[in-house]
């Protein structure tokens, strides 16, 4: 695919496996990745979509192997692109990287954490990265937190570039309305507490659940937990255990009730916990304060701090933490002016720095600037 000034960029994307959970499902792109794949070709192994693989072990497979060695490097050249994109934690960018250099070629690398993890892979693959990061054309960080890592990782200022793309918004339309009115008279709660995501231990529910089991100051006050994943049966065992009969586990649902779930809350918690690593975003944040509610998020998440405001448009709590947990929905639940106040706040953060709109903004310029320097 070609740009307007007629320049090929290559997009050499992570492998997509299903331990990546809805990115490697069929799902309708959204308006950023649709501009990004009518300027880029993404490049991307994605072999295992139909089982269930952790990411690190796809270069052990003979398949995956040849991939990275032989087949990845043929693309690159093959395509006479004039420049390359990849991300610092994926193996394929020194490849990549390897393949800029020899071609003369300007090379975006990507990170959206802001640490590394301390598995032997990612040890054994943490010298490389930081020495292609350091020589990249541009380093790019979602946040403050990431930039801050990598600087003190040696990553000249200079070199580093904030663009934020971790954006979804949630569409509000007479259908999706309807939809929650419904969903909300059927579950019979005047108030609603809602986490959406994948249910692993990473999410931290768990404590999110011991928390709401102290909340009593509110009656009629439901906790709906959306979203599938093997954590369930625990977490239903726990809320047996703690005798709450107000938490729903609904389960995984389309996206237009998925919308109307955000609709019908009231507040929004993402409780994530570090275990391995750290929550990378929390893309359900952005989708929940795009509607006007006010979040909860635990100070590990990659969205705390960046997009969560404490105490303006919600709530950073530390992570693990069931009284903090407890207070800020408390805060929240007990004060129907200043939930709807942090709320306004929450939308207004989407609206004026996290739509689709700017994230293609700003890629925008990060291309231009990296293809003049080529120039």
């Amino acid at each position: 695919m070609k740009n307007k000034n007629d320049k090929r960029i290559a997009y050499v994307m992570p492998p997509i496996t299903l331990s990546m959970s809805g990115l490697a499902r069929p799902r309708k792109l959204n308006p950023l990745e649709e501009w990004l794949f009518q300027i880029e070709d993404p490049i991307v192994f994605s072999k295992f979509t139909a089982r269930w693989i952790e990411l690190s072990r796809i270069y052990t497979y003979a398949d995956g192997f040849l991939w990275l060695f032989l087949l990845l490097p043929f693309k690159l050249i093959k395509g006479k692109y004039s420049l390359f994109t990849a991300h610092a934690r994926d193996p394929q960018v020194i490849i990549t990287f390897i393949i800029s250099k020899l071609l003369r070629k300007p090379i975006i690398i990507s990170d959206t954490f802001y640490m590394w993890s301390g598995s032997i892979r990612a040890s054994l693959l943490w010298p490389f990265s930081r020495f292609v990061s350091f020589h990249a054309t541009f380093f790019v960080v979602p946040s403050s937190r990431v930039m801050n890592f990598w600087k003190s990782a040696g990553i000249h200022a200079k070199k580093i570039r904030l663009s934020n793309t971790f954006m979804s918004t949630i569409k509000t339309n007479e259908k999706n309305v309807a939809k929650a009115i419904e969903i909300k008279e059927k579950l019979g709660y005047q108030k609603i507490v809602l986490s959406l995501g994948r249910l692993t231990e990473a999410k931290g529910l768990e404590y999110l659940i011991k928390a709401f089991a102290r909340f009593s100051e509110v009656k009629n006050v439901g906790l709906l937990i959306v979203g599938g994943g093997p954590d369930r049966n625990r977490l239903e065992a726990l809320c047996k255990e703690l005798k709450l009969s107000n938490v729903a586990f609904i389960g995984v649902v389309n996206s237009d009730d998925r919308d109307a779930y955000y609709l019908l809350s009231d507040i929004f918690v993402l409780p994530s916990i570090r275990l391995k690593c750290h929550e990378e975003w929390g893309l359900v944040v952005n989708e929940a304060m795009s509607v006007a509610k006010p979040v909860v998020v635990s100070n590990t998440a990659g969205c705390a701090y960046e997009l969560v405001k404490n105490g303006v448009n919600g709530y950073i709590v530390p992570e693990k933490n069931v009284e903090a947990l407890y207070e800020a929905i408390k805060r929240l639940m007990t004060n129907d002016e200043l939930r709807i106040q942090m709320g306004k706040e929450a939308e207004r953060t989407i609206a004026n720095g996290f739509t689709y709109a700017h994230a293609i903004e700003n890629s925008k310029k990060l291309l231009r600037d990296a293809l003049e320097l080529a120039a």
